[in-house]
């Protein structure tokens, strides 16, 4: 493990309930390893195994789960495509207020991505409407959200386009980088697309 690693976890550590009682500190520290991973990275900057491979537990008295600047837990696709937007676009998304929730449900689980993208301007669209030819593709972002994928529904990065005509897609589960074919018009999947 690199020395930079070992610095931000001692920094992540100390940003969790379960082994920080005292919440400044935690902000605190949850700002500094936030900026030793983040400024500057050029890849997702939370890929590395090594940094935060502690088991995450969501129990208030024992939360572990470390966070990237959006509030969104690292190594799933809401943090991977959050990093994905401002890695290509070089803008962070805003986050608006939460709709409705249902009791214990997190603020912005992946299925709740079309309130995100519609709040910063993306605008859900068809594939049927798109032709994506070279052209295409070299104007715009996609972003689709599958509601019905997983407990939280997951969201993925638009790549390209295979020669069988699918779409590639990118995106994080079962905490790595996966990239896979999916066709334009499977069911369940709401596509927003912004222009570059």
């Amino acid at each position: 493990m690199n020395i930079k690693i070992a610095i931000a976890n001692f920094f992540a550590r100390q940003s969790l309930p379960a082994w920080q009682n005292n919440r400044i500190i935690r902000v605190l520290c949850r700002m500094i390893y936030r900026a030793i991973m983040e400024c500057g990275a050029k890849d997702y900057p939370y890929a590395r195994p090594q940094f935060a491979p502690w088991e995450e537990s969501g129990a208030p008295e024992f939360y572990t789960a470390v966070t990237d600047s959006l509030n969104f837990v690292i190594r799933r696709s809401p943090s991977y495509v959050a990093w994905k937007v401002k890695h290509a676009s070089g803008k962070q998304l805003k986050m608006p207020e939460p709709g409705d929730r249902e009791p214990g449900e997190n603020r912005f689980d992946a299925r709740r991505w079309g309130e995100i993208l519609t709040y910063n301007n993306w605008e859900p669209v068809s594939p049927r409407d798109l032709s994506l030819t070279k052209r295409v593709v070299d104007h715009i972002y996609l972003i689709g959200v599958i509601e019905s994928e997983g407990q939280y529904g997951q969201v993925v990065w638009f790549e390209g386009v295979a020669n069988d005509g699918c779409w590639i897609a990118s995106t994080y589960s079962n905490f790595r980088e996966v990239r896979y074919p999916i066709k334009p018009d499977k069911p369940g999947v709401a596509w927003y697309c912004r222009l570059r």
